[in-house]
Parts: structure tokens; sequence; C-alpha cells
């Protein structure tokens, strides 16, 4: 009589979180998962594949189930003020702004706000910034 022996397998889930499906794989005991592309969402860039606020190391072998969820930052925009044939005598950086998407855009105190030219389906709030 001869034993045989076969390595477990184990499930490791990876949960892009923007909206689609989760993608399983099967890995042997021991083994390491394999790293997949890369996923996108609109409007944030993807930072790794976490196990709540640790990043997962691709070269760790595999021991059990594992649930991987993607990890986003909002992306980052920059805005420019168009003074529409206007004069600005201030100092030059004070015509463009950064902001992450989802967070409110300040304008001038001292600017009429006219309007917004946004990417498609980009949305901002405009608020008044206070001295």
């Amino acid at each position: 009589m001869t034993a045989k022996f076969t390595r477990n397998v184990y499930n490791v889930t990876l949960d892009p979180d923007n909206g689609g499906e989760s993608a399983v794989q099967q890995v042997e005991h021991g083994s390491p998962a394999t790293r997949p592309a890369d996923p996108e969402k609109e409007h944030y860039t993807f930072e790794g594949w976490y196990i709540g606020e640790v990043e997962y190391q691709f070269t760790e072998p595999v021991t059990g189930e594992l649930t991987l969820k993607a990890k986003w930052n909002p992306a980052v925009y920059t805005l420019t003020y168009d003074l529409s044939g206007g004069v600005f005598t201030g100092d030059a950086e004070d015509l463009t702004e950064s902001c992450e998407y989802g967070e409110a855009v300040y304008l001038k105190e001292t600017w009429q706000f006219s309007g917004l030219n946004a990417p498609e389906g980009m949305i901002f709030d405009c608020l008044y910034r206070r001295g």
C-alpha cells in the first residue's frame, strides 16, 4: 500500500472595490498568488492590494484562504482659473489650485464665479474661501 498526498488548495479572492466582480485564484499551499493587472476606477489611483491596512506581498506563500481588497486614493486635479480677458496682478501660482476628487473647490473671495468647465461626469462643489 502506498499513501498519496496532495497539497491543500486555497482560494485567494481579489476584490477590486470598483463595482466589478471579484476574481478568485486557486493557489496550492506554500505557493504565491499571482499578482493580477492593476484594476481601474474612474477618478481614483490604484495603490495596491490590501488585507485590512497592510499591503499584501505577492511573494509570500499562501497558507490559507485570503481576501485581498484594492486600495484607492482620490485622483488629484489641478484647476487653473481662466480670467476670461481680465487682468490679474497677483502671483501666478494663485491662478492654480490642486484638489482631490470629491473635495470642495474654493474660489478666491474677491472673484466673481461665472461658471466651471469640467470634464464630463465630474462635479465640483464651489465655495468661497475666506481670507
